[in-house]
């Protein structure tokens, strides 16, 4: 770990003591949320970094992996550096995540509308939503976690949901629950900027807390974080609850 790595660790272990996941354990390292391998090339600006302990940040390497793969799907590489940044992305997945591979390999078409779609059928489909939901929760926990200014509380109910650019261009979102959702951010380093690869968006009442994110134009995450599970709101997605990283296998079907 070069240095300035290191310092950076060492100042946001500080600054989050006990991980902002299950926040129980000491924070061990930085957990930067999105990742590094979401964007081209792995160019990714400060910010968005959190503390977490050893055994939350372990399930989210393959996490991480999956949900790369799924915000690589659109839009079409266009650049020399994008068709690039696609095949190296491939190369460290069949080298080191043969199970990843296998579940895009042959699921990506074009559909009718002209958007590259997932289609994974079984348990390979169900490992992979599983994948998406934690992917989801997490980042909406470290949203929760910026926005908010302290982690989601222990006790706190987080229900997480994914879309796809066929559901988004079908427009199959909930509407009631985007309103509001008025002024995306990204992550910045001066000049430059990752609009393209990385929105993000909240809306916080103090008790209710929902999050948003848009990776390029592949798929959207959903979350919403509230201290008691509400009632008469279908649809909400998958419940999760602060420490679900801890022994999380995105490969067992039942959860």
């Amino acid at each position: 770990m070069g240095e300035a790595k290191a310092n950076l660790s060492r100042l946001i272990r500080e600054r989050d003591p006990i991980c902002i996941y299950c926040g129980t354990a000491p924070s061990d390292d930085a957990d930067h949320c999105p990742p590094k391998v979401i964007f081209t090339g792995k160019d990714r600006p400060k910010g968005l970094e959190f503390g977490i302990c050893k055994d939350c940040h372990a399930p989210t390497r393959a996490i991480d992996q999956i949900a790369a793969g799924y915000g690589r799907m659109m839009p079409p590489p266009k650049t020399g550096a994008e068709k690039a940044d696609i095949r190296k992305y491939a190369k460290g997945m069949v080298n080191n995540y043969v199970e990843v591979a296998r579940i895009f390999g042959g699921a990506s078409r074009i559909n009718n509308q002209g958007l590259h779609v997932i289609e994974v059928n079984g348990d390979d489909g169900e490992r992979l939503h599983n994948a998406m939901l934690a992917f989801s929760a997490r980042l909406g926990m470290a949203l929760y976690r910026e926005i908010v200014g302290k982690p989601v509380d222990r006790e706190a109910h987080i229900f997480a949901r994914y879309f796809s650019s066929g559901n988004i261009a079908m427009d199959e979102f909930p509407d009631h629950l985007f309103e509001g959702l008025q002024n995306p951010r990204t992550l910045r380093a001066g000049r430059k900027h990752k609009t393209g690869e990385f929105l993000y968006d909240h809306m916080y009442d103090g008790e209710r807390f929902l999050g948003f994110a848009m990776i390029r134009e592949s798929f959207a995450s959903l979350v919403m974080i509230t201290p008691e599970a509400p009632d008469g709101e279908p649809g909400l997605g998958r419940m999760f609850r602060p420490g679900f990283l801890r022994g999380f296998d995105w490969r067992r079907v039942e959860q």
